[in-house]
């Protein structure tokens, strides 16, 4: 939702496999976790992407990562001392 919010579409697993909640296949075929399929994103650029796509991508999911990041922080910090 945040990248959403930021105008990055990005989907949890491949464009054919859309709205269904199974980890994707092809990670657990490819020896990944169950854990980790469903923790995958897909970002697919199109033939009109330009350079500034991309940039706006990183600079989306790396400001959204920090901010995760730093709740999971807050809430382990919380759970240490609460």
């Amino acid at each position: 939702m945040a990248l959403d919010l930021a105008g990055v579409l990005i989907g949890a697993g491949s464009a054919c496999s859309s709205g269904k909640v199974r980890p994707s296949p092809v990670l657990t075929a490819m020896g990944e976790s169950e854990e980790t399929a469903r923790s995958a994103i897909r970002v697919s650029f199109g033939w009109g992407s330009v350079d500034g796509d991309v940039d706006r991508f990183l600079s989306a999911y790396i400001e959204f990562a920090a901010r995760a990041l730093k709740a999971r922080a807050d809430v382990q910090k919380e759970m240490n001392h609460g």
